[in-house]
């Protein structure tokens, strides 16, 4: 991970799935495993649970993608299509934690 942080276990959660499923693709199974391994290594209230469930259906990826260029930090150039395309993979990502916290 690029930064450390000691916050909440959602976080901790959202973090690890962004970036193993941006690596490798989206699975609901590896996600499920995954979060089975998180919740026996720390086990979760029924609230840190709920604020799971938040984190994770909030589209941070496609907030971050967007705002780069809403803000111009990006340029609407040869990389549209590429922008365009993380975009996709990224909404994926989201839909895919839709079905997992269903």
């Amino acid at each position: 991970m690029d930064s450390l942080t000691y916050d909440l276990p959602a976080r901790d959660i959202r973090k690890i799935f962004n970036k193993v499923m941006k690596k490798n693709g989206w699975s609901i199974s590896r996600a499920s495993l995954m979060l089975r391994a998180y919740r026996e290594a720390h086990p979760l209230s029924e609230e840190e649970c709920q604020i799971v469930y938040a984190d994770l259906m909030f589209p941070h990826l496609f907030y971050g993608l967007s705002s780069k260029y809403f803000n111009k930090r990006a340029e609407w150039n040869q990389d549209l299509m590429e922008g365009l395309f993380s975009l996709s993979r990224k909404v994926n990502m989201h839909t895919g934690y839709n079905r997992l916290l269903q």
